[in-house]
């Protein structure tokens, strides 16, 4: 208690050179683990050497007891035999959150047929061929004809695909935000992001003018793919009209993470199949599954930060739920989205929802003899 007290008071003691919850400069950000390690020194009696590790090890302590006590994550849900027949067609690819739509059952009977769509991360970087060992094979991956690209344009550019000769790219840019709501959050620039999430996230979770904070992307990225139709200038029946046709397939849809966009993408597409909601929302929630270690370090190593930096009113008031929304998916988050269809056209079996989406119950039946066994 004496070392936690000791770790935590510092900053405080020092007035305005350290201010907690509004800090704009990244030097005192970085000048709170020096005062700390400094009060160590004092209150026990030893060197700088010692106090340091001692300063990483309270740290590392309140971030356990956390983790296992206070805010534990909860366990991602458990894929069935099919779920991990449908993520083994990536296996030694190096993507992270692959999967097939194939095996899925739907309402008539039928299924979505194997090898005919797919979904994923992004394609920058694999395993077997990673960043200037050359090209990506012209197999790559499982002779992929047609690649949509939904990530904007922002992040097209900083992260672009890499694919076969035999694929065919294809960007359809799919930013659920305004420009305006995109400047504030930084969402153009992942290091600006990273590093507001880091050391101002305050910035990020409370910000000014009503607009909305980071961990409302995610509910407004699925909930605006799926209810409003101009979103991406209709990309919903853009890739409708592309998994039409035989001729594109398989085909591949992904956006950064493969989460959120294009969980939203594959829901509206499964939902025309007739793939029942249970289904739907089982695969949206996979991705929790397939990402549950890289995203629970990054969660750990997030509030962490925040504790060696000082942050504290973040790693209170944002180092739960809050931070939890940005990482993983939820299931409320589809299933919300999914009501205000219900409420706004009166669900997806009638005509008015894809009606207002620019399709017709001819592209329909086009979608499902192309995608049904």
């Amino acid at each position: 208690m004496v070392l936690s007290f000791a770790v935590i008071v510092p900053p405080f003691a020092y007035g305005k050179v350290l201010p907690i919850m509004n800090s704009k400069m990244l030097p005192k950000r970085v000048i709170f683990p020096f005062l700390s390690i400094v009060s160590l020194r004092s209150t026990i009696g030893c060197s700088v050497f010692v106090a340091a590790p001692i300063f990483v090890v309270v740290c590392v302590f309140i971030v356990v007891v956390d983790a296992i006590i206070v805010r534990p994550l909860p366990p991602p849900a458990i894929p069935t035999d099919l779920d991990k027949t449908r993520a083994a067609s990536g296996d030694g690819l190096g993507i992270k959150n692959w999967r097939s739509l194939g095996g899925l059952p739907t309402a008539s009977g039928r299924k979505v047929k194997e090898g005919v769509a797919y979904r994923s991360c992004e394609l920058e970087g694999f395993s077997t061929f990673g960043p200037g060992n050359g090209p990506p094979p012209a197999t790559f991956p499982h002779a992929i004809k047609t690649v949509v690209d939904i990530r904007a344009k922002s992040e097209m550019s900083v992260s672009p695909d890499r694919v076969g000769p035999e694929s065919v790219s294809v960007r359809i840019p799919l930013q659920p935000i305004s420009h305006s709501e995109a400047s504030v959050l930084n969402f153009d620039d992942r290091k600006a992001m990273f590093h507001l999430i880091m050391f101002r996230p305050s910035a990020l979770f409370q910000p000014p003018n009503g607009y909305p904070s980071i961990d409302q992307l995610p509910f407004l990225a699925v909930s605006r793919v799926l209810t409003e139709p101009k979103v991406g200038d209709g990309a919903i029946r853009r890739i409708t009209e592309l998994a039409s046709d035989t001729c594109n397939h398989p085909i591949l849809w992904h956006c950064a993470t493969g989460k959120d966009r294009t969980g939203a993408v594959s829901a509206a597409l499964l939902l025309a199949l007739g793939v029942s909601r249970e289904d739907i929302v089982r695969d949206f929630l996979l991705s929790n599954y397939f990402e549950f270690k890289k995203m629970s370090r990054t969660y750990h190593f997030i509030k962490l930060m925040w504790l060696f930096t000082g942050c504290w009113g973040g790693f209170l008031m944002y180092g739960g739920a809050r931070l939890r929304n940005i990482l993983f998916v939820q299931k409320e988050t589809l299933e919300d989205a999914m009501d205000r269809v219900d409420k706004r056209f009166r669900g997806f079996d009638g005509p008015a929802y894809w009606k207002a989406q620019g399709l017709t119950e001819d592209d329909l039946e086009r979608l499902r003899e192309a995608m049904l066994d």
